[in-house]
């Protein structure tokens, strides 16, 4: 017979039932922050499932909104990431950082990757780097560069001040980025 994991343990009964959750988390506190083998807390695993109440209750119950897993994600990260407007305004609301030592990707990056025009405005409008360089010199404009689905995320980190100018590593603005990967759209904002 095998045992499930703790924080197995409390996802599990999350999806079953946020109230179940809350009331586990009653009766054994210490669950909230165990960790999966990725090193994720139940936060980051509800999160990346935008599974919003059960945050929420998570949050109330003491759970620490600026944690890192195994990848340097964070629960703002990855919500951002996935483009969860609702989760990354609670989130942001209580006191998630948009940048933590140690950490993979800068949330303005993943704001970007989601696509989502009013994630990356949240993040945005709660101060974020707007020319911050990634491992790779990328900034998020580099990333909304890459592909014309994400032009209104372009057309908003312009419109914030976004230096078009910056290069990445091969010395490629977004604005080559976007030549290089066909994203006509967005080039032809970046020559306006």
């Amino acid at each position: 017979m095998t045992t499930e994991p703790p924080a197995h343990r409390l996802i599990r009964v999350a999806f079953e039932s946020p109230d179940a959750m809350a009331a586990l988390l009653r009766q054994e506190p210490e669950l909230i922050e165990e960790r999966t083998g990725l090193g994720e807390t139940a936060l980051h695993y509800l999160s990346v499932e935008n599974q919003l109440r059960a945050v929420v209750l998570l949050v109330e119950a003491g759970a620490q909104v600026n944690t890192l897993n195994s990848c340097g994600g964070t629960p703002l990260s990855e919500a951002a990431s996935l483009g969860y407007v609702d989760l990354v305004e609670y989130l942001l609301s209580r006191g998630a950082r948009l940048h933590i030592a140690g950490q993979g990707e800068p949330t303005l990056h993943e704001a970007v990757r989601s696509g989502n025009a009013e994630v990356v405005q949240l993040v945005l409008a709660s101060g974020a780097s707007i020319d911050e360089q990634n491992n790779l010199g990328e900034t998020a404009l580099h990333l909304a560069a890459g592909d014309d689905d994400r032009l209104a995320a372009l057309e908003l980190l312009l419109k914030a001040g976004a230096n078009p100018a910056v290069k990445r590593i091969f010395d490629e603005t977004p604005l080559d980025v976007a030549l290089k990967t066909g994203s006509t759209a967005c080039a032809a904002a970046l020559i306006a």
